[in-house]
């Protein structure tokens, strides 16, 4: 058995091939995550471009097949953690390969409305236990569960489009900053973060991740894209059976 239990997977230059990684990758991520806003704007726009001209990307077949016989042998969930948005991962989605199930995880780029107002909801409920009477409450807890209803069906409805089991999962921030590991963080809860496996061939955010204890593959310096995506599937596997 190994000792992950979660491997977090980046979706361009990891799980599919093409030039986007290379441009968002170690030589302009440092510079790029200083100004989110306009990493946000570049990828709507490679978004677009994708699908009105319905670009193809090259699955890395190796590495997912080396993946999946991994959790064949071993309880382990995925958790893919990409810079798209909701509409980039729907061009991308029959070119992802991994097989993924109810356990797993995908996140993107972009905020839940319905979320944010559950977190607020949730954060007036706080407040009023001091400041307000029971019947306040009372009006603010059917709207946390009304509102609880409302993510449910959107998830489904997500899942059903994308045909995913996996939990949709939305980021405000990108990579390298390192509140994108958040949602990861919760929910390994008190799980030991060097558990977490985190792929991803862009190494500043590789360091963010090490920053917090997870461990991170691959451990040297591609100078080329299509070297490391080559070698992922080659590697990977060998550091999954001997951990």
């Amino acid at each position: 058995m190994s000792k992950f239990k979660i491997i977090v997977i980046d979706i361009d230059g990891v799980l599919i091939q093409n030039k986007l990684a290379r441009f968002f990758g170690n030589g302009n991520s440092l510079w790029l995550g200083k100004k989110p806003w306009l990493k946000k704007a570049l990828f709507s726009v490679v978004e677009i471009v994708e699908f009105l001209f319905g670009i193809k990307h090259i699955p890395n077949k190796e590495l997912v097949d080396s993946l999946n016989a991994f959790r064949a042998d071993n309880q382990v969930s995925f958790f893919i953690m990409t810079d798209r948005s909701l509409f980039g991962l729907r061009n991308t989605r029959d070119q992802i390969l991994l097989d993924l199930t109810a356990s797993d995880f995908i996140q993107v780029r972009g905020d839940n409305k319905l979320q944010e107002k559950w977190r607020a909801l949730k954060a007036e409920k706080k407040v009023a236990k001091k400041n307000k009477g029971r019947h306040w409450i009372r009006i603010i807890q059917c709207e946390i569960k009304k509102t609880e209803k409302e993510i449910i069906r959107e998830s489904m409805a997500i899942k059903e489009s994308l045909k995913t089991k996996a939990n949709i999962i939305f980021s405000p921030v990108v990579k390298p900053n390192k509140d994108v590991l958040s949602h990861l963080i919760a929910i390994t809860k008190t799980e030991d973060l060097r558990k977490v496996l985190v792929v991803d061939n862009d190494q500043n955010f590789l360091e963010v991740a090490k920053s917090y204890e997870f461990d991170t593959f691959p451990k040297m310096y591609f100078s080329k894209e299509k070297e490391a995506f080559d070698a992922f599937g080659f590697f990977l596997e060998r550091v999954l059976k001997k951990r």
